[in-house]
């Protein structure tokens, strides 16, 4: 995408986006015609073309970049690492499911289910959520 002097690239990769931007400034004099309306594109074919392949570049890059296997193999042991923590947390999620003949809750942290009862507070473990 090119928008006045910036040109951007956007990559999706699994869940997020990424993105970069390249500006390339004309010079004071085309920046002024195109200004004024004399002219109306302030690069010319070539310097698009230049700004295109800078930014396809740099989209190529970061691709490699995301799919370089030592930096697949950081994220995926970062990922483990914060899942081990949230589930050592004793910070509960607890969801209300319904079974065959009575209300449950099901920590969704800890993936534990216990039966539910009117005007208490969930609990399983040795935790103690009052």
């Amino acid at each position: 995408m090119q928008f006045e002097y910036v040109f951007m690239y956007l990559i999706p990769h699994g869940n997020e986006i990424y993105q970069d931007r390249i500006t390339l400034v004309p010079n004071w004099f085309t920046r002024l015609a195109w200004r004024l309306g004399t002219i109306e594109v302030p690069f010319s074919k070539e310097q698009l073309e230049e700004g295109e392949k800078i930014a396809l570049s740099g989209a190529m890059k970061t691709l490699d970049e995301l799919n370089d296997p030592k930096k697949v193999w950081e994220k995926r042991k970062e990922a483990e690492k914060i899942a081990k923590q949230v589930k050592k947390s004793n910070d509960c999620v607890w969801q209300a499911t319904e079974g065959k003949d009575d209300m449950y809750y099901e920590c969704l942290t800890h993936k534990e289910i216990v039966p539910m009862v009117d005007g208490e507070r969930p609990k399983h473990g040795f935790i103690n959520y009052a």
